[in-house]
């Protein structure tokens, strides 16, 4: 048998998978989009605000029977940090043009 040796997908040239150990806190975010690939665009575009609040690793995840039902994972040093992210003014506005449905569920783990 032959195996084909395939290329890594695009979204880890950007955003490269971090040992688990390093991170020490993580953000679990739970919302409706009225779009999720309109919703995707504005996450993508907003990777700068992420690493400037010192996101170590992130993941974003669609439920299966609701494809619009998303969830992101962010992973951060600190719960400290890790709150400070969800305060910000950037990130609301980023929530509002994606087209989040409601208010996001913010849960913090260590």
């Amino acid at each position: 048998m032959n195996l084909v040796q395939r290329p890594p997908p695009s979204w880890m040239a950007r955003n490269p998978i971090q040992p688990l150990e390093l991170a020490m806190a993580l953000l679990l975010t739970l919302h409706r989009v009225a779009d999720y690939d309109a919703w995707r665009k504005v996450y993508d575009s907003v990777a700068d605000m992420q690493a400037a609040a010192e996101v170590t690793s992130e993941s974003v995840h669609r439920m299966v029977d609701d494809p619009n039902n998303v969830l992101v994972l962010h992973y951060f040093d600190s719960v400290d940090k890790a709150r400070a992210f969800t305060t910000l003014p950037q990130l609301k506005d980023a929530m509002q043009r994606a087209g989040v449905q409601g208010e996001p569920r913010f849960e913090f783990f260590e």
